[in-house]
């Protein structure tokens, strides 16, 4: 008998309100709770014309292409207006097959759902079948999930519910891989196997980057992705540029990796502040939107000192948290400084929201004595530092249209 997995048991798999079947698949989904939009995107999966992906490979001695675009173009599916995604295979220089996939994001949660593929088989340039192609609504045909918002390791769910001809599912196997591909390093990678009951004992592998998408499949690895230029919540083409600008920063490396890499620089050191030394800034306070509307901060800063010359650290962001009312993001790399001679902390790092996009978090602050000069710890049993991120440096304080007012410490 068929288990109801409720709504609210997970964040992750809100979206799969609808049964389990015995071997612990979500099966089918209720799509009550959705809003479609046939544009959007989550962390690794984008629905906005002008995407794409290109990886390349080799299979059975052949150089294999796989082209995936999102087009500027929808399809009305099951009674959904989809996005269409065109995928382009080619081995050995010939068009092997062309497929038309059909998707939609469901809001609020923004998990990706799979209604169809049009497929065309080649040989020698002609179309010789379309084996695989399958719509929902058509015969015993349903809905699946091509990839979820917020993947948890465990989840396993259909990807295609049609009996018989498509029936892919996936198990998210990991959150936290580290790929090497031709396009660049990429950390925080989802790992998902694919399996299918039409081919028992058959497993594949695809990982998927934050921020970027697919980026390997089977021996197929990323080579070009082209983020989108539109369709970015209405930002201008300025903002569009530098959003995309920072979501390519963060998917490419980490501020651990950052900071790695100034240590093998061997920078300067005269002060006595040691490279490598760490500290935290703490900080709590408050949030101002642009209607006047407040709401509560915390915020966690780790940074880690590049270079000292006793008077002025420069320090790299490695990692951190920064909630805002109820929502949390990711403090994802970043600078900062810190002036001994002049009571002065400012930094400015990129954090990563819920749903991809990357914004900037700027800070500007200033130690509770203005007349003497206040020298940070050196180990971890001396006294951390008062900061105040306040009024005096409001305009420089801020994170995606919030002013922040803050009070906190850096200690080591």
């Amino acid at each position: 008998m068929a288990l109801l997995l409720m709504l609210a048991t997970t964040s992750s798999v809100s979206a799969f309100s609808g049964s389990v079947n015995s071997e612990g698949w979500v099966d089918s989904f209720d799509l009550d709770k959705c809003e479609f939009s046939s544009t959007g995107k989550n962390s690794y999966f984008f629905l906005q014309p002008g995407y794409q992906l290109v990886l390349e490979g080799e299979e059975d001695g052949e150089a294999v292409q796989l082209i995936v675009t999102v087009l500027n173009e929808t399809k009305v599916v099951d009674g959904i207006e989809t996005r269409v995604v065109e995928e382009r295979e080619t081995e050995g220089g010939e068009l092997i097959e062309v497929s038309r996939n059909y998707f939609a994001l469901c809001s609020p949660d923004n998990d990706i759902f799979y209604f169809g593929e049009d497929v065309d088989i080649y040989e020698d340039g002609e179309i010789v079948s379309h084996e695989g192609g399958w719509l929902a609504g058509v015969g015993d045909a349903k809905h699946g999930v091509i990839i979820p918002a917020k993947p948890e390791v465990g989840l396993k769910y259909y990807q295609e519910v049609a009996p018989g001809v498509a029936e892919d599912r996936a198990e998210i196997i990991s959150l936290n891989e580290v790929l090497d591909t031709p396009a660049g390093k990429f950390e925080n990678v989802l790992k998902v196997e694919e399996t299918t009951p039409l081919e028992p004992g058959v497993r594949e592998y695809k990982f998927h980057a934050p921020g970027i998408g697919l980026i390997q499949d089977e021996d197929l690895k990323l080579v070009k992705y082209v983020l989108p230029k539109a369709d970015m919540n209405g930002k201008g083409d300025v903002e569009k540029m530098r959003m995309e600008r920072r979501q390519e920063i963060v998917a490419k490396e980490s501020g651990e990796q950052i900071h790695q890499r100034h240590m093998e620089a061997a920078p300067a050191s005269p002060g006595k502040y040691s490279p490598g030394l760490n500290y935290t800034l703490k900080a709590t306070g408050t949030a101002t939107g642009v209607q006047g509307e407040s709401r509560d901060v915390s915020l966690t800063m780790d940074v880690s000192v590049w270079k000292s010359n006793g008077a002025v650290l420069i320090l790299d962001v490695v990692g951190g948290t920064v909630r805002i009312g109820d929502e949390t993001h990711d403090i994802e790399l970043g600078y900062a400084l810190y002036s001994i001679q002049h009571n002065i902390f400012r930094s400015s790092a990129l954090v990563t929201a819920d749903n991809g996009d990357v914004f900037v978090l700027k800070l500007r602050g200033s130690a509770e004595m203005a007349t003497e000069g206040i020298e940070l710890p050196t180990t971890s049993e001396g006294d951390p530092v008062e900061l105040k991120f306040d009024e005096d440096n409001m305009g420089k304080n801020s994170l995606d249209g919030w002013k922040l007012t803050l009070n906190g410490t850096l200690e080591a």
